[in-house]
């Protein structure tokens, strides 16, 4: 799968980033609620946080190797055809850097 626009990345690491700050929230006020229990407490999951989860589920399920694109790169390599493109590495490159920063 190729995601054309970068921003989808971006946000999907920060929706990540939201979900694994609410878990560790939540684990806290779990453990607040078991030595003081109350009936009157509930929890409500909105459906933009469901989305999340579902966002996350997805990525938990996707290969961290992608082996088409590796085996396609060896043959490209193996025949001599494996063009490297330093404007593309070097923009890629930054980004990344970027991204480090910011998150």
């Amino acid at each position: 799968m190729k995601i054309s626009d970068e921003n989808h990345i971006i946000d999907m690491k920060a929706y990540i980033q939201k979900i694994n700050a609410n878990e560790k929230g939540e684990l806290k006020a779990q453990n607040r609620t078991a030595q003081a229990p109350s009936e009157e407490e509930k929890v409500e999951i909105s459906s933009k946080a469901r989305d999340i989860q579902k966002v996350k589920n997805i990525l938990d399920d996707l290969p961290d190797v992608r082996m088409e694109k590796v085996d396609k790169i060896k043959r490209s390599l193996e025949n001599g055809t494996y063009n490297v493109q330093g404007e593309k590495v070097a923009h890629k490159m930054v980004r990344e850097s970027l991204l480090d920063e910011i998150l």
